[in-house]
């Protein structure tokens, strides 16, 4: 999944909405898809911005859990 989902899915993202990064919202095995992502290759890090763990969710607003489009990025919850 991490070698090649998750290339994929940021992929698909991109290509779909043309934004050149988006955020991800991380549950459980989203969280671990995008460590592993991120520890293999590096470069996601410029593409995917913020990353957003679980855990830290707590300190956002409930809106922000529905995919919500803002001028450069598009949130995905996995």
């Amino acid at each position: 999944m991490i070698d090649y989902d998750t290339p994929k899915i940021i992929g698909h993202v991109l290509d779909s909405t043309g934004f050149a990064s988006l955020g991800w919202i991380g549950h459980s095995q989203g969280t671990l898809m995008l460590f592993g992502l991120l520890a293999d290759q590096p470069h996601y890090s410029l593409i995917v911005e913020p990353f957003i763990p679980k855990s830290f969710l707590l300190a956002f607003h409930c809106s922000i859990l529905r995919y919500k489009i803002s001028d450069s990025c598009l949130f995905v919850g996995v």
